[in-house]
């Protein structure tokens, strides 16, 4: 079951992992409020490759290179489980990414293959990186919220 169907947290993550070409744009609707706990957490995804670059290089380097994502049953019954993706793109424009940690570990267990040690690495920078509060931004979603 995917844990947006479930009362589990949502760590920092972007959508559309699961597609075979990332968004120039996304939104975020309410559709329903939490009971509690109502706030929805917020981070550019320039901030973490900014803080990446500073703090951890060679783990942003490895993140340009393909890496496994968990589908999580988003696609047709005989596509493939996992895709191969860079967390990071420049196109010398914008930057785009689908930045999901939890996918990424996910796509590497349902493949049955252990990350390499330099992924692993990458993957626990983006990690400590994303659990410092000072790139995010905190605010309460209410019903109807764009």
């Amino acid at each position: 079951m995917r844990r947006s169907h479930t009362a589990v947290g949502l760590v920092l993550h972007t959508d559309n992992v699961s597609g075979l070409s990332l968004s120039d744009v996304f939104s975020l609707v309410c559709l329903h409020p939490a009971k509690e706990g109502d706030l929805s957490r917020f981070c550019s995804l320039y901030s973490l490759h900014n803080r990446l670059l500073e703090q951890a290089p060679d783990a942003l380097k490895r993140l340009y290179q393909p890496m496994l994502f968990d589908r999580e049953a988003e696609h047709n019954v005989d596509d493939a489980k996992v895709l191969s993706s860079h967390m990071f793109q420049w196109d010398g424009v914008r930057l785009k990414g689908p930045a999901n940690v939890n996918l990424n570990r996910k796509g590497y267990a349902v493949a049955g293959i252990i990350p390499d040690a330099k992924t692993e690495a990458a993957l626990t920078a983006v990690e400590r990186i994303l659990k410092d509060p000072q790139p995010w931004f905190e605010a309460p979603l209410k019903r109807g919220q764009l």
